[in-house]
């Protein structure tokens, strides 16, 4: 989506980065730091040190995320209000242009993606509900019917036995 300004395009592209490339929640998203993200050397690995756990980035978004952290290597990567509110993102969210066809764009949708995507990619329920910070699995049981299935070939039954890892 074509942003209108640079602040636009900021913002979008953190929100991207962070909740669906990271996994933030919106309080989180709105502190990080680059001081807070950890490259792996010479591979598209990174991972978001928030509170207590620890987010892996999806590799789409590695490089975008290091491109932001050198565009702010001090205070928040998303950026900062002038005129504080309860809420914040709001205001950063006015100056964002999304077709009038989408839902609204908001970090736990975003969040939730990215959950999905980790459990697509093979991570267990017990490693995606650590990196998510979740305590409950009601919201792991909500994105199950949307993962994706290993039918083919009776794949799931082959690697639950431990016959073949994933």
């Amino acid at each position: 989506m074509e942003q209108q300004s640079d602040k636009g395009a900021h913002i979008l592209r953190s929100l991207l980065v962070l909740a669906h490339g990271g996994g933030l929640k919106l309080p989180e998203l709105m502190d990080i730091t680059a001081h807070d993200i950890y490259f792996l050397a010479g591979a598209p690995v990174a991972s978001i040190k928030v509170a207590e756990r620890i987010a892996p980035v999806l590799t789409q978004y590695t490089e975008e995320l290091r491109a932001l952290c050198a565009a702010r290597p001090e205070g928040p990567i998303i950026g900062t209000q002038k005129k504080k509110s309860n809420d914040t993102f709001a205001n950063f969210r006015k100056a964002i242009k999304t077709p009038a066809y989408l839902p609204t764009l908001t970090a736990s949708r975003l969040r939730t993606t990215w959950i999905k995507d980790l459990l697509d990619n093979g991570s267990s329920l017990a490693e995606v509900q650590a990196a998510a910070g979740t305590t409950s699995a009601s919201t792991l049981e909500a994105i199950a019917p949307f993962t994706k299935r290993r039918w083919a070939d009776d794949e799931w039954l082959i690697i639950a036995s431990g016959a073949r890892s994933r």
